[in-house]
């Protein structure tokens, strides 16, 4: 097969090879792969690679019509961080040519995009003609580079087609533009690109003079760095000459230029670099100034072979902090401040000697991963004699509260550093982030710690003890993935029966068939715990049922160096509630009673719960003590408290939740007791039970074993009542899947009061309440009002009274700092009666921590 497919491909670029002439019969196939299940290919050969859905992977060869045909798509694929929406490789030969086409869609990396990427092109009569083609969303060309490259005389020749676009923008490329590259050649013919002043040039010719030359002439970096949509990666203007030779001394001359180079919007200022290489020496000098930076770099590495040394000196006068903020990959923000010291570095490359000192001058940056600001006022971290020195360096929060690291980092040797650190905070916040910032946690935490780091960069070791502030507040969200995988332990089990009998599977160790390069990392916590700190945990990230809890505890963590977790403890609640969402209609809120538990006993991703928690409702029991006709049972019309119970129990990702029903003490013995010996009659039957604590959860009441039983002799106000409650039994769950696009409340309430005239009076009313957003949410309407089904009111209202509440808010900016807002209220005054209330009014929002912060200004001038 190999044979035969080179043989193809050399039917059309031989690349100076003798032709393959394959033995035996012609070749003639056809292949189309569907792959099913791709968790070998994830989780084994490729385990950086996300889990996907194969697409089309089809073929078709025939060697005696020269044919050839390749379909290969795939919708969706994520490497490592990086992904694409769509890939697609498509081949079409015959005996003319082989024509080729490869696509890529949205292409992602971190917050980095480009739109579409596509090569195409065709090979024939030893000759490649490509194009490269970066589209925006528009589909319109934004970068187009097209060439083709052709055999003769054993070398290459590369032309660049002539029209080239950077930028959205034509570029000028000489018609008789040539490159050419063999064995130890490389020739250059007006091979140049070209805008107004802006200008690269290629220039020189080996067989004459070994070196060959880069110009750049006044070229603005963005015409190169706009193929990532949005953010500008870098732009500047790049002067200067990029040298390199073929010779064996490898001797160049290179002095490059960027003024104004600014990266991801952030100047960083003028930056020259020059390089050179003469005899046995690597000579380096960079100057940065601007922008409150001024920075020079100057040395050697070089000498005799096998004993190359390292000479260069670092003088940071200051470093804008904004510079650093530039190179951190998105990991702070708003960094303000200097950088001042020297370093210098001398030695063997394998072992230098390092010596210096770097100064942290009213620095402050924002951590984009935990939203907290930190802030070093004069702080110093100084390096002498293969040692890094920390002398109670200081890190401030937001609130001026520190954490404090002292001790030493030992540098003999550079790969594995050893570290011998204590770290003490008080009231130190490490999280401020908002629902949304994280996948699995969010909140505010400020911890009390000591700890001590020992041990080396390979195999670190940290001893801590870890408490909170009064005023942490954090939650938890269990992973759905994680609850799958758990829910998927245990089901199989292999064993390999054969390993115990086999002498040297006997004798080998797991840990020594393979060896890790990861960094390992020891850790010993014990963790304090008290009910003055807020945990949230949500169960369901989709539903948002959650479980918010205050207790006491003292937790102990372990991390072994292979990675493996432990946590151990017992978590008794003091305070908390359990919210339950049935399908983002109705939600409960559950009070945890107090001696509830927690308990981790090793997976800290799981938990043993025994949760006991109690919702209350008011209703009539009516439904539950009616017998025969409606109107001999007015007694039970009384409305009294009762206790819905929830128990959870079970692990944390797959808990078993029961119920049960209960009345307050004081109220047994309503109704001579029958009530209540009714309740625990209805505990004993699980179907029974699930159903009257539906109801009472969803409808707030309880329902009849018959729900019709009673509506012929309550006459049209039982039949209301009866009515409505089983549409919306029927229709909550309808409801929630058909209203796309807004934010729906459903409530009704039902339920008998005494009348002036003497007896019972019904009344029933569904409260209904819509919420939209509007215009990219800047414009948001809610509507809210009471229909009344039943009672003295039923059937009287108008359109104004089924309405309601109308609100109208508009965000006049995309922060939402200043709002617009309107509204049309209805209420009830005792004197005036009825009031429709009117009005207009300006909202503006600002978050501050001191009052004169509310009257200053934006560092951008907005107000």
């Amino acid at each position: 097969m190999g044979e035969v497919l080179q043989a193809h491909f050399q039917r059309y670029f031989s690349n100076g090879k003798k032709e393959a002439k394959p033995d035996g019969p012609p070749q003639n196939f056809t292949f189309d792969l569907k792959i099913t299940n791709t968790d070998l290919i994830t989780e084994v050969l490729v385990p950086e690679l996300d889990p996907f859905t194969p697409g089309v992977i089809r073929g078709e060869f025939d060697s005696r019509d020269a044919k050839l045909d390749l379909e290969f798509r795939m919708p969706k694929l994520r490497y490592d961080g990086m992904g694409v929406d769509s890939l697609i490789f498509l081949v079409d030969s015959d005996s003319s040519a082989f024509r080729y086409l490869a696509k890529l869609k949205n292409v992602k990396a971190d917050t980095l995009t480009v739109h579409e990427v596509n090569l195409v092109g065709a090979i024939a009569d030893d000759s490649i003609k490509t194009s490269l083609n970066i589209l925006d969303s528009l589909e319109e060309k934004k970068y187009s580079v097209g060439a083709s490259i052709a055999r003769a005389d054993q070398l290459m020749n590369i032309r660049l087609d002539t029209g080239m676009i950077l930028n959205y923008s034509t570029w000028n490329v000489p018609g008789d533009n040539l490159l050419s590259v063999g064995s130890g050649v490389v020739a250059v013919n007006h091979f140049e690109i070209m805008k107004n002043k802006q200008k690269v040039i290629m220039i020189g010719d080996t067989r004459k003079d070994p070196a060959i030359t880069i110009r750049f002439e006044e070229l603005e970096l963005s015409n190169l760095t706009r193929v990532i949509q949005g953010v500008v990666p870098a732009s500047g203007e790049l002067n200067g000459d990029f040298k390199f030779t073929t010779a064996a001394s490898g001797e160049f001359n290179s002095k490059l230029s960027i003024a104004g180079l600014t990266i991801l919007q952030i100047p960083i200022g003028d930056l020259t670099l020059g390089l050179d290489h003469s005899q046995d020496r690597y000579n380096v000098a960079m100057n940065l100034r601007g922008n409150r930076t001024n920075l020079d770099t100057k040395g050697y590495y070089g000498g005799p072979k096998g004993s190359e040394v390292l000479d260069l000196v670092a003088d940071i006068h200051q470093l804008n902090m904004e510079a650093v903020q530039a190179f951190s990959m998105g990991q702070i923000t708003n960094a303000t401040g200097l950088l001042k010291g020297s370093m210098t570095v001398k030695g063997k490359p394998t072992h230098p000697d390092v010596t210096g000192n770097l100064t942290f001058s009213e620095v402050s940056v924002v951590s984009t991963f935990l939203n907290s600001q930190y802030q070093l006022k004069n702080e110093t971290i100084s390096i002498k004699n293969d040692n890094i020195s920390l002398n109670n360096f200081t890190i401030a929060d937001a609130n001026n509260n520190t954490a404090q690291l002292k001790g030493n980092v030992k540098i003999t040797n550079y790969t594995n550093p050893t570290f011998d650190l204590t770290l003490t905070t008080k009231n130190f916040q490490v999280l401020d982030t908002r629902e949304g910032d994280n996948e699995l946690f969010y909140g505010k935490v400020k911890i009390n710690s000591t700890a001590r780091i020992s041990g080396s960069a390979d195999e670190p070791k940290a001893e801590l003890k870890l408490g909170f502030s009064e005023d942490t507040n954090l939650t938890y969200i269990v992973p759905t993935s994680e609850k799958g995988v758990l829910e998927a332990k245990g089901i199989v089990t292999f064993v390999d029966k054969d390993a115990e009998g086999d002498p040297f599977l006997a004798k080998l160790a797991q840990e020594d068939s393979t060896r890790s390069t990861a960094t390992s990392m020891e850790v010993s916590a014990v963790i304090e715990l008290t009910d003055k700190e807020i945990l949230n945990i949500v169960v369901d990230p989709i539903t948002g049922d959650k479980l918010t809890v205050q207790g006491n505890s003292s937790l102990t963590f372990d991390m072994t160096a292979t990675g493996n977790m432990t946590l151990s403890g017992r978590y008794e609640i003091t305070k908390g509630s359990s919210n339950l969402s049935f399908y983002n209609l109705v939600k409960r809120k559950f009070d945890i009673e107090k001696g509830s538990t927690i308990t981790w006993s090793g997976d800290p991703m799981n938990a043993a719960m025994d949760i006991r928690a109690s919702n209350l409702v008011e209703t009539s029991p009516l439904e539950l003590l009616m017998v025969g006709d409606a109107t001999t049972n007015t007694n039970f019309n009384q409305r009294l408290p009762f206790l819905v119970f929830l128990n959870i129990k079970g692990q944390l990702l797959s808990p078993q939740i029961s119920f049960a029903l209960d009345m307050p003490a004081d109220k047994r013995n309503a109704f001579g007791g029958m009530l209540y010996s009714k309740l625990q009659d209805i505990n004993s039957r699980e179907s029974d039970l699930n159903k009257q604590v539906f109801a009472l959860i969803i409808l707030k009441r309880f329902v009849a074993d018959n729900p019709l039983a009673g509506s012929s002799g309550g006459g049209a106000s039982g039949a209301a009542r009866t009515s409505v409650s089983r549409i919306l039994s029927d229709q909550l769950n309808k409801l929630s899947q058909n209203i796309k696009g807004v934010q729906l409340s459903v409530d009704i309430k039902s339920y008998e009061q005494a009348s002036l005239e003497g007896g019972t009076q019904a009344t029933t009313k569904a409260q209904l309440g819509v919420s939209k957003s509007l215009f990219g949410n800047r414009l948001v309407v809610k509507l809210a009002g009471n229909v009344d089904i039943e009672g003295e009111n039923a059937g009287s209202g108008n359109v104004s009274d089924y309405i309601g509440d109308l609100a109208l808010e508009y965000k006049m900016t995309e922060d939402g700092r200043f709002r617009l807002t309107g509204f049309r209220n209805s209420n009830y005054d005792m004197i005036d009666g009825e009031l429709t209330e009117t009005g207009a009014g300006l909202i503006y929002i600002k978050d501050y921590n001191t009052l004169r912060e509310l009257f200053k200004a934006n560092e951008n001038g907005t107000p």
